[in-house]
């Protein structure tokens, strides 16, 4: 089948932020296409083409970009500095360690740990 895109598309991408931003669905681990076209009642496909026609990304870097912001509020939260990285990494929606280091170090150009050091430096 195929879907007409239009640029507005019946608040497609207020309905969204507002499940990932709102509503943290990116937490869930497991969360793929099928699940957010049941909650947004919208067929998979065409969500895997709106979301890089709004968002201009895929969706997993969608999901993992969520992700990862979560991870950097939690960074600098004390409420969360006695969790290990990973825990934290987990918790916000990573399905595991490797993807985690994986993503943090493509979008952020060096490892979480280095990136603690240099916050802990910058706060000193």
């Amino acid at each position: 089948m195929n879907y007409k895109l239009t640029d507005n598309d019946n608040g497609f991408r207020e309905e969204l932020n507002h499940l990932m931003i709102t509503e943290k669905h990116y937490i869930d681990t497991t969360l793929g296409l099928s699940d957010l076209s049941k909650l947004m009642g919208i067929p998979k496909r065409k969500i895997s083409k709106l979301i890089p026609l709004h968002f201009d990304k895929s969706f997993p870097d969608f999901l993992n970009d969520h992700r990862l912001e979560e991870v950097l509020l939690r960074f600098k939260n004390r409420d969360y500095e006695k969790h290990t990285i990973i825990a934290i990494a987990l918790e916000s929606g990573f399905p595991s360690k490797s993807t985690f280091y994986r993503y943090f170090k493509r979008k952020l150009g060096i490892p979480p740990t280095e990136f603690l050091v240099r916050e802990r430096d910058r706060q000193h």
